[in-house]
């Protein structure tokens, strides 16, 4: 059994959430600025400390049987349109990445990625953030 979970975040000591949500004309489903507490954008909590950084961030809305690259791909088309802006976040000192949740029963069968898939976030300027969750 194998599960996946992936969004796109962007973060950053200057990142204001509702800026992002206009310029891009997409709604974050993570929203915070430093001094918050973790929060979604429906109000729910996180987590109980508080930010550092502010951090706007879109969820795949895939099933979360459907492979991280599928996920990834599908953001990536989303964001296409967008290259120029998130060049300019980049260039602000945003940090954006694609954050993967995998999790598993048993033996962790591996992932592998596409090389065109790594070729767009490259191009982008997004990182890869994998974090494992073992359910045995």
């Amino acid at each position: 059994m194998q599960k996946f979970q992936v969004s796109f975040r962007i973060s950053g000591v200057n990142v204001r959430p509702l800026d992002i949500n206009e310029q891009l004309m997409i709604k974050g489903d993570v929203l915070y600025t430093p001094g918050d507490k973790h929060r979604m954008s429906n109000g729910k909590s996180i987590g109980c400390r508080e930010s550092d950084v502010g951090v706007w961030a879109i969820d795949s809305r895939a099933s979360c049987e459907q492979p991280i690259s599928a996920q990834i791909e599908a953001l990536l088309e989303k964001l296409e349109p967008h290259f120029n802006l998130l060049g300019e976040y980049a260039l602000q000192g945003h940090k954006m990445d694609f954050f993967c949740g995998y999790s598993f029963k048993g033996i962790q069968p591996g992932l592998s990625m596409p090389s065109n898939i790594l070729g767009k976030m490259g191009e982008m300027g997004i990182d890869f953030e994998l974090c494992l969750y073992d359910l045995s």
